[in-house]
């Protein structure tokens, strides 16, 4: 593993299934986004960020969102 990257990880989705910083690797690019639904900045990002993910899909960049508030409920 290069000094610069990141060591695995995971994290449980929300239904409580396993997903690992490994399964995204045949990605060239990973763009991690940390959110939190009652955030009024990470909402107003939403629609950039899934223009910015469709817009560079084709070049090997995968952007995956985290909701990173533990109080935040799938209501």
């Amino acid at each position: 593993m290069p000094a610069d990257a990141v060591p695995d990880f995971e994290l449980r989705g929300s239904q409580a299934q396993p997903h690992r910083l490994a399964d995204w690797g045949e990605h060239e690019y990973l763009a991690i986004v940390l959110l939190g639904v009652e955030c009024p900045l990470a909402n107003l990002y939403a629609d950039t960020l899934n223009e910015l993910a469709e817009r560079y899909r084709d070049r090997g960049v995968r952007f995956i969102g985290i909701d990173a508030n533990w109080h935040d409920t799938l209501e």
